[in-house]
C-alpha cells in the first residue's frame, strides 16, 4: 500500500510538472528531484548548495527572493516567490514559481526546508503579450482623449464668456469624465510598466510625517464628503521612492472614501513598530468578506457583491499598491469585517541611518 501511495504521488508530481527540492538548513546542501535538475540545468552527478541556487536567480529578483525565504523561515510561515532563473548549463532563462516551508526542532530552530518549483515561463510570456496589448491600446486612447479634453475646455470657455450656466455645467461634467478615463488609462499603463519592470524605484531618505502633512493638506482641500483624520503621525525616516509611496497612501485614502458612507470618518496613521514604518488607513465602510481578503491585491480582482457593483473601477489600484510596496521590501495587507469597515496597512523598512 505504501509503495502504491508513493507511486501515485510520483505520478501526480510528474503530471503537474513540479520540481521537488529540500535543503538541510545547517549544511545548506540542496537535494533536488530530476525535474528540478532539468529546470536548473544541473548535471545528475553535481551536488549543489542553497547559495549556488541563489546565484542562478536574476540579480533583479535575487535579493527579494532571499529576503522572502528567510522571512518565511523566521516567521514559520510558507514561502512563495516568482523569479527569473539563469540555468547552470547556460540554457535559456526560465521564470519559476518557488514554494516551500521549513520544519523545526524542539528548540524551534529550522532543520529542513522542503518545497516545489514550477516552470511558468509560458505563463509569463502570455502575461507579457497581454501587457503589451494593454500598453498599446492605452497609448492609442490617450491621444484622442487629450484632444477631446481640449475641445471641451474650448466649449467651457465659450459658455463662460456667454454666461451659459447650463452649458458650463455640462462641460464640467464632461471634463470630470475625461479625467476619470485618463486615470483609468494611466492605471492600465502603470500595470503594464510594472510587470515589464519599466517602473523604476528612485529611493531617497525622507520623513513619512512630512509626506503625510502634504497629503493631509491636499485631502482637506479636495474632500468635503468625509472626515479624514491624520493621527497619530510620528516622525518616521525611510529610504524609499517618495512619489510612489505617496501614490500608495492616496490610493488607500481614495478607496476608503469610495467604499464608505458620506459623512463617515477615515483615520490615517503613521507609526514605527518593531523597527519598521507602519502606515494604516481605517474606514467605517461596507467592509470585505473574509474569503475576499487574500485576493484584494490580485490584478483586476474586484469584490463581487451587490454593494460594490455600483462602484466604478477595474481592480488595479490595490494591485499597483502591492507591487510598489513589494519593490520596497515591505508588506501590505488588510483586515476587515463585512458591514464594519476595513483597515489597510503597509510597512516599510526604517532607514537604518536614522536610528
Amino acid at each position: 500500500m505504501a509503495e502504491q501511495a508513493e507511486e501515485r504521488l510520483q505520478l501526480a508530481v510528474e503530471a503537474t510538472k513540479l520540481g521537488i527540492w529540500s535543503v538541510d538548513w545547517k549544511t545548506r546542501k540542496l537535494n533536488i528531484s530530476d525535474r528540478s535538475r532539468s529546470i536548473h540545468g544541473v548535471a545528475a552527478d553535481r551536488e549543489i548548495t542553497l547559495e549556488e541556487s541563489f546565484d542562478m536567480i536574476d540579480p533583479e529578483n535575487r535579493d527579494h527572493v532571499i529576503q522572502q525565504l528567510h522571512a518565511a523561515v523566521d516567521a514559520k510561515t510558507s514561502f512563495s516567490a516568482e523569479h527569473l532563473l539563469h540555468p547552470m548549463d547556460g540554457s535559456a532563462p526560465k521564470w519559476l514559481r518557488s514554494t516551500g516551508k521549513a520544519t523545526y526542532n524542539e528548540a524551534g530552530e529550522p532543520i529542513l526546508m522542503t518545497g516545489t518549483i514550477l516552470d511558468i515561463t509560458e505563463e509569463k510570456r502570455n502575461d507579457q503579450r497581454k501587457n503589451d496589448f494593454i500598453s498599446m491600446v492605452s497609448h492609442e486612447l490617450k491621444t484622442p482623449l487629450t484632444s477631446m479634453n481640449g475641445y471641451i475646455q474650448v466649449l467651457q470657455r465659450n459658455a463662460t464668456r456667454n454666461a451659459d450656466e447650463s452649458s458650463i455645467a455640462v462641460a464640467e461634467k464632461a471634463i470630470r469624465q475625461v479625467e476619470r478615463m485618463t486615470r483609468l488609462i494611466n492605471g492600465f499603463l502603470n500595470v503594464a510598466r510594472l510587470e515589464s519592470n519599466q517602473i523604476h524605484i528612485e529611493r531617497s531618505c525622507f520623513d513619512l510625517s512630512d509626506l503625510m502633512a502634504e497629503i493631509n493638506a491636499e485631502t482637506s482641500m479636495q474632500v468635503s464628503s468625509h472626515n479624514v483624520v491624520f493621527a497619530p503621525v510620528e516622525t518616521t525616516i525611510v529610504f524609499a521612492d517618495r512619489d510612489k509611496i505617496g501614490q500608495v497612501i492616496n490610493n488607500l485614502i481614495s478607496n476608503a472614501i469610495k467604499y464608505s458612507g458620506h459623512g463617515s470618518s477615515i483615520n490615517v496613521a503613521c507609526i514605527t513598530q518593531n523597527g519598521r514604518a507602519m502606515v494604516s488607513v481605517k474606514d467605517e465602510g461596507m467592509g470585505v468578506n473574509k474569503a475576499d481578503l487574500p485576493k484584494l491585491f490580485d490584478r483586476f480582482y474586484r469584490v463581487n457583491n451587490a454593494e460594490s457593483q455600483t462602484i466604478a473601477g477595474f481592480g488595479i489600484g490595490l494591485y499597483l499598491c502591492a507591487e510598489i510596496i513589494k519593490r520596497h521590501n515591505g508588506n501590505i495587507w488588510a483586515e476587515s469585517e463585512l458591514g464594519r469597515g476595513s483597515m489597510f496597512y503597509f510597512t516599510l523598512p526604517v532607514d537604518p541611518k536614522a536610528s
